[in-house]
């Protein structure tokens, strides 16, 4: 294999199905999932909400995706370390958005997306700066 590819949008919490209680433990939590439509069925819990009801992070336009730039970071160091520095290409990130936003999109004035991306990219360079101390 000569490079790893990572598609990274969002961050959730996971629970083990196999050896814990998998409820979703918050009533109105529309990220609470367990596992359908992945392969994932009934060995995980997959929440934006951690056991307190506190959210991973700020809520992006489209259900169930959250902004948390620190997943970037971890997940880019765990690839780095699980295939022993691999060169690692980032296909796919991005912000997810309402499609119903009034009047289009104007990019100078799409707050939510630049902040994403700053916050993102920031993290990406601390995991690079990081790993080559």
């Amino acid at each position: 294999m000569d490079f790893k590819g990572i598609n990274h949008y969002s961050t959730l919490f996971v629970k083990d199905c196999l050896h814990s209680n998998c409820t979703c433990m918050h009533e109105n939590n529309p990220t609470c999932s367990h596992g359908e439509n992945h392969a994932i069925l009934g060995f995980l819990l997959t929440s934006g909400q951690n056991k307190d009801g506190e959210f991973i992070g700020d809520l992006m336009g489209m259900p169930g995706l959250y902004v948390v730039p620190q997943g970037m970071e971890d997940i880019i160091d765990y690839i780095k370390k699980r295939y022993n520095n691999m060169p690692i290409f980032v296909t796919e990130n991005g912000y997810g958005s309402n499609d119903n936003q009034e009047g289009g999109y104007d990019l100078d004035k799409d707050i939510n997306r630049i902040k994403f991306h700053k916050a993102y990219l920031a993290s990406l360079a601390r995991s690079i700066r990081y790993f080559y101390r």
